[in-house]
């Protein structure tokens, strides 16, 4: 008998046949647990069994009973080729934050008067940078892990993008019947921002070029200035541009593909003017090879065939924001972007 069937399946269907504990009657799909939610059943489990805390663990885990912050937009936008043909869609909140519209409910939240530009403000290229002395990162990170009681350096289990879009509607040649999102030059890509706190006084002249945010404070020393959260864009990579009329001067600027890579987050189905919502799940648990028959599998559906190696979200760490890029390329193409949407899950 396996280790998993006599600690875990067994005294739970133990339960389940006595009746000393039943199931809630609806789908798993549709309820959201909140941190709450989790710690009470991981301390259900406890009192019921003499499991240690890491079969507990891991029964969460297999549940998928993981607390989630969302972010969405609903107003159409277009990335096109040449003139727009790379845009910032949507960002995700930092991983751990837990965002409150109760007051009461403590500090460390954003501004009402930051929050309605958050997930869409524009990214700055920035060449990296020791972090300042000044930073109060750190602090704003061990607060993001105490309220959202994230487990390990590395929480982060799933990341759910829900995409409604279409191309142009025409162009592209024939159409490939077995994959009908060969030949699209309209994509998403996934990129990648880092969190750098401050103390508003304290901002430094770099920082302030950043896309930047306020949290209120509830620092316990009585210092209630707002803290001022920078977000340094990791992927897409900024590289250093050299202009040829001021050789003496660099500018910067992202490096974006000229072509869906490997690590695509999902093609439109190529000259089709219908909409189609796409649904792509990143998980920590992914482990498909790039160069296996799987691999050409997530082909077929309009992903990259390395985006399902489950290695990018094992790397995510608390305070780390995701985001996705609209991109098109070459005349004509442009990618019409209906509705996006980012659920972020975490490990309690």
């Amino acid at each position: 008998m396996s280790i998993a069937h006599r600690y875990i399946f067994r005294p739970l269907s133990t339960l389940f046949r006595t009746g000393s504990w039943r199931p809630p009657m609806y789908n798993s799909d549709r309820y959201k647990p909140s941190v709450e939610d989790v710690l009470s059943v991981k301390e259900f489990l406890g009192s019921i069994s003499s499991f240690p805390l890491e079969l507990i663990d891991t029964v969460i885990d297999f549940a998928e009973y993981w607390p989630h912050t969302s972010t969405a937009i609903t107003t159409p936008t277009i990335a096109r080729a040449q003139n727009q043909e790379n845009i910032l869609v949507l960002r995700s909140y930092p991983i751990g934050f837990l965002p409150s519209s109760d007051p009461s409910n403590g500090g460390y939240q954003i501004l009402p008067e930051d929050q309605e530009n958050y997930e869409t403000m524009e990214p700055h290229p920035s060449p990296d940078s020791p972090i300042a002395s000044e930073s109060i990162t750190q602090e704003v990170l061990d607060h993001m892990t105490l309220k959202s009681k994230s487990r390990g350096d590395h929480p982060c289990r799933k990341i759910v993008f829900t995409i409604k879009s279409h191309d142009q509607g025409w162009g592209g040649g024939r159409r490939d019947v077995n994959n009908p999102y060969h030949g699209s030059y309209t994509w998403f890509d996934v990129g990648l921002e880092k969190l750098t706190a401050y103390q508003e006084s304290a901002l430094p002249e770099e920082g302030k070029l950043l896309p930047q945010f306020r949290l209120g404070s509830d620092s316990p020393d009585g210092n209630s200035s707002p803290i001022v959260c920078t977000l340094r864009t990791i992927l897409p990579r900024t590289v250093a541009r050299q202009d040829s009329a001021t050789p003496s001067e660099t500018s910067y600027q992202f490096d974006h593909p000229l072509l869906p890579a490997e690590m695509a987050l999902q093609k439109n189905v190529m000259a089709e003017r219908t909409a189609k919502e796409h649904v792509v799940t990143w998980s920590y648990f992914d482990n498909i090879d790039p160069e296996s028959p799987e691999a050409d599998q997530l082909e077929t559906k309009g992903r990259g065939r390395a985006s399902a190696t489950g290695q990018w979200v094992r790397d995510l760490k608390v305070g780390d924001v995701v985001t996705v890029w609209a991109k098109a390329r070459f005349p004509g193409w442009s990618n019409h972007i209906q509705a996006l949407k980012i659920d972020v899950y975490w490990a309690v």
